[in-house]
């Protein structure tokens, strides 16, 4: 699929134009550098999968080193990410998905380095690849505005201006090259109009109470994945961006308040915490829920873990966290060697519980009790 992509592009087709891309602008680059050193599928993907697993390779080193900041232990907390990435290393370089989560880890590690505007710069870049980073803009403002020290409003809005000028700037080098504004529309919003996705929560449960026989429902091959044709939510397709929009408002507000609240773990609790929390309230509340999304999670989801202070509830956490892999294999073969709709619909079922359950604990860890993280950054 990326290779016939790059054809278009080689042959001279602009992408939003001539053909539908359906990623935003920089993932360009990703396409262009294996394109560019390989003339053959077979290479493309070499390169691409290297490419990708070189990003994975640094966002182990991320992860450490943001860690650290945080005040954790830096090698145990990347020790607990690379044996999930061991796990999904075969997936990850088929994806962008890898780089997007490696431009919110740099993002983070800047921000407690002290260098703000580039966490947010670094933060659209990302968006610029996977638009979900962008859900994260407002968990670092409410992180600097908390934090102590300095003119926090001057520096706050340094940063929504960098941000916004970085994606105004994206915006019109596309228009410049020729990309008509209904091309700008699908570089940042085709995920929107999608159908419910079988793996996303909504899709999920439709699909289960179809298979136990309560409603109808339908289920059908598109753009690489399976999503919902028929059922109780069908006819919500169109307005369910707005159920996410709540859902992260809900999750903003959840940050704010408990951020006011207490003071234990400074911003590295709020950075930690909130980005879970905003990115767990994205991936539950979407109609797409492709199983690389996962990878928008998993690489957040250590801080918080190593940031619990019990070592009963800290191992339960661990083991829940390396449980979500074993879960998702077949979400990778379902259809394909026959395991069918009811085992792969449990499996989603599986995973999206195991996610709620990490929701609620880490709203649970919200009063600052029960945080490892230091009380002063």
């Amino acid at each position: 699929m990326w290779y016939a992509k790059w054809q278009l592009i080689e042959g001279g087709a602009l992408p939003y134009r001539d053909f539908n891309f359906s990623y935003p602008p920089l993932a360009l680059a990703l396409f262009i550098i294996p394109g560019l050193a390989s003339g053959t599928a077979e290479g493309f993907y070499a390169v691409f999968s290297a490419q990708m697993l070189a990003i994975a390779w640094l966002t182990v080193l991320l992860v450490s080193r943001t860690a650290s900041r945080m005040g954790l232990d830096g090698f145990r907390t990347a020790a607990l990410y690379f044996i999930v990435l061991l796990m999904y290393s075969t997936e990850l370089t088929k994806k962008l998905d890898i780089a997007a989560a490696a431009a919110v880890l740099s993002a983070m590690w800047l921000w407690l380095s002290g260098r703000r505007t580039g966490s947010y710069l670094m933060l659209v870049v990302g968006a610029l690849v996977k638009i979900y980073p962008v859900f994260l803009i407002p968990v670092f403002l409410m992180a600097s505005y908390l934090a102590p020290g300095g003119d926090r409003r001057i520096g706050i809005l340094k940063g929504i201006a960098a941000a916004a000028g970085l994606g105004v700037a994206a915006a019109l080098l596309m228009l410049a090259a020729g990309v008509p504004m209904s091309g700008l529309s699908e570089a940042f919003l085709s995920q929107t109009g999608r159908s419910f996705q079988a793996e996303s929560v909504p899709g999920n449960i439709t699909h289960l109470l179809g298979l136990l026989g309560i409603s109808d429902y339908g289920v059908a091959e598109s753009a690489h994945t399976y999503i919902i044709t028929q059922g109780p939510l069908a006819g919500l397709r169109d307005g369910w961006i707005w159920v996410v929009a709540a859902m992260c408002i809900l999750s903003y507000i959840a940050v704010w308040v408990f951020g006011k609240r207490s003071s234990a773990g400074g911003p590295a609790r709020v950075l930690a915490l909130g980005s879970c929390l905003t990115v767990l309230a994205v991936l539950l509340s979407y109609m797409v829920f492709s199983t690389q999304y996962m990878l928008w999670i998993v690489t957040l989801l250590p801080f918080a873990i190593m940031g619990e202070k019990g070592p009963s509830a800290r191992l339960r956490m661990q083991a829940a966290y390396l449980a979500l892999f074993p879960v998702l294999l077949p979400l990778m073969v379902w259809y394909l060697f026959g395991i069918g709709e009811a085992a792969a619909a449990l499996s989603v079922l599986v995973r999206n519980l195991l996610l709620l359950w990490f929701a609620l604990r880490i709203i649970s860890m919200r009063s600052g009790r029960r945080l490892a993280f230091p009380r002063r950054q």
